[in-house]
C-alpha cells in the first residue's frame, strides 16, 4: 500500500493545491518524499494530514478555514481508493472511505482487535522533538498495551516505560530458553533487540547495546565500552534511539499476515523535523541509513536542515512556496542526488544565496559597491575601500582568497594598485 497524492481545499494556507507522490527510483530501498519550505508554507500541515489516515489528526483540525465543505482534504491510495476529511452537514468532522480503499474494513476496527488480527500494512508518526529518558521497570510480565497506541501522534508516540519494559522482557525470555536449550526461541527473542542496536549503530556509526541490569532491575544503554543511562546521553542520540526503538518495537510487536523479516514490510512512516537535536554529520546519515533499513516503506519527511535534503539519493524533494496572496504551492518535485554540493541545495532548494553571516555579507555588498564606483570610475575613498578589503581578508581563509583574487583584478583593469 502507498499513498499517491493529496489535495487540499482551504485548509491552513493551502487554498486549492495538489501534492502528488511518485513512486521510487531505486527498487532496493525505501520511497522517501522530502518537504521543504520556509517556515509558514505547511510542511507540517502536510504531515498532519497524511498521518490523519486513522482519524483527523487533532492539530490539523484548527486548520480548516470553513466548518463546512467548502474545506477538505483528499488522500488518494493506489488501487484509486480515497479518503476525505469534511465537516458533514451537522458540523461533524469525519473521516471517510470507500469501498476501493484497503483500509476497508475499517483499519481502527482492526487495531482495536489487534490481538486477533493480522496486518498487512501499518502507519507511524514520529517527531525529531521525541527523547528517550530512563525510568523505572517492572518485573517481567506480558505487554498489554495496544501497539498502536499514540502511533500516529507526533508528540506522544514514544514511550519510555513501554520501550524498556519490553527490552527487559526479550532479554529475560532468552536467557529462560538458553537455560531450556531452547536455542530457536532464545535467539528470536534476541533478534527483536539486536535488530534494534543495529538500525541505531547504523546511523550513528557506533557500536550499541542495551544492557538489562538485575539490581536493580533497569535497562541501561551500552555505547562502545561505556554504560551508561539513557538520562545522560547526548540529546541527538535520545531522538535517534527514541524513534526507531519506538518504532521497531511496535512492528515487533504486530501480528503480521504474512511471515516476512520486519525490516522488510510494508509500511508508511510520517517524521516530523528528524534533524533537531542531530549534529549535520549525523544528518548526512539518518535518511541513507533509513532508506536501506526499510526498503519497503514509503516515508514522508519534514526538514530544515540541507545535509538531510543531500544526504539521500533518490528521495522526492518536494518544495513549497507562498504567493503573493499568501497561498502555499508544492513546487514540481525533484529527485535527490547526494552528488550535488551543499552550496547548490541552499540555493535551489532553500533560496539561500548568501555565503557568510549576515555581517559579513553586509561589508562585502559594500565592497563591491566600491569597487563598481572604481570600475566606473567615480570618486571614492581609496584608503577606507583598502581599510574594508584588509578587515575582510582578516575574517578566514575564504575570504583572503576571495578579496587578494578581487584586488589583483581591480589592479589589472585600472592599472592602478590595489594591495593590502
Amino acid at each position: 500500500m502507498r499513498i499517491t497524492k493529496i489535495h487540499f481545499q482551504n485548509i491552513g494556507v493551502f487554498e486549492d493545491e495538489t501534492i502528488g507522490f511518485p513512486e521510487k527510483k531505486l527498487p532496493d530501498k525505501a520511497e522517501i518524499h522530502i518537504f521543504t519550505g520556509e517556515n509558514g508554507t505547511g510542511k507540517s500541515t502536510v504531515l498532519y494530514a497524511l498521518a490523519s489516515i486513522r482519524e483527523v489528526h487533532a492539530d490539523l483540525k484548527n486548520r480548516f478555514r470553513f466548518s463546512d465543505e467548502r474545506s477538505l482534504v483528499r488522500l488518494s491510495l493506489d488501487n484509486e481508493a480515497e479518503l476525505k476529511y469534511s465537516y458533514s452537514n451537522t458540523g461533524y468532522l469525519s473521516l471517510t472511505t470507500d469501498r476501493k480503499s484497503p483500509l476497508y474494513p475499517s483499519y481502527i476496527h482492526k487495531i482495536n482487535n489487534y490481538q486477533i488480527t493480522t496486518f498487512e500494512f501499518a502507519f507511524f508518526a514520529y517527531s525529531g522533538y521525541r527523547n528517550i529518558a530512563s525510568t523505572q521497570i517492572g518485573p517481567i510480565q506480558e505487554l498489554t498495551v495496544n501497539p498502536f497506541e499514540n502511533s500516529l501522534d507526533f508528540k506522544q508516540s514514544v514511550n519510555p516505560g513501554l520501550f524498556m519494559q519490553w527490552v527487559a522482557n526479550n532479554k529475560t525470555k532468552e536467557a529462560l530458553e538458553l537455560i531450556k536449550n531452547g536455542q530457536g526461541k532464545a535467539e528470536r527473542y534476541r533478534k527483536s533487540v539486536t535488530r534494534i542496536e543495529n538500525a541505531i549503530a547504523e546511523i550513528i556509526n557506533q557500536k550499541i547495546e542495551f544492557v538489562l541490569e538485575t539490581d536493580p532491575l533497569n535497562v541501561v544503554i551500552k555505547v562502545e565500552d561505556k554504560i551508561l543511562s539513557f538520562d545522560v546521553l547526548p540529546d541527538g542520540l535520545k531522538s535517534i534511539i527514541s524513534w526507531i526503538a519506538d518504532l521497531l518495537m511496535r512492528m515487533d510487536r504486530i501480528k503480521w499476515a504474512t511471515d516476512v523479516e520486519v525490516l522488510d514490510r510494508n509500511f508508511i512512516l510520517f517524521l516530523d523535523e528528524i534533524d533537531v537535536h542531530l549534529h549535520p554529520a549525523w544528518q548526512r546519515k539518518i535518511l541513507p541509513a533509513v532508506q536501506k533499513l526499510f526498503k519497503n516503506a514509503q516515508i514522508f519527511v519534514s526538514t530544515h536542515s540541507p545535509f538531510v535534503v543531500g544526504s539521500v539519493d533518490g528521495a522526492w524533494v518536494h518544495k513549497l512556496v507562498l504567493d503573493e496572496n499568501g497561498n502555499s504551492h508544492a513546487q514540481p518535485s525533484k529527485l535527490s542526488e547526494d552528488g550535488e554540493s551543499y552550496q547548490l541545495i541552499l540555493r535551489e532548494v532553500f533560496d539561500i544565496e548568501k555565503r557568510f553571516g549576515v555581517e559579513t555579507e553586509a561589508d562585502l555588498d559594500k565592497f563591491n559597491q566600491m569597487k563598481t564606483r572604481i570600475l566606473q570610475k567615480q570618486p571614492i575613498d581609496k584608503a577606507a575601500f583598502l581599510q574594508l578589503a584588509r578587515y575582510l581578508a582578516e575574517q578566514s581563509i575564504e575570504l583572503t582568497t576571495i578579496i587578494g583574487s578581487e584586488l589583483r583584478q581591480l589592479s589589472r583593469i585600472t592599472q592602478e594598485e590595489f594591495t593590502i
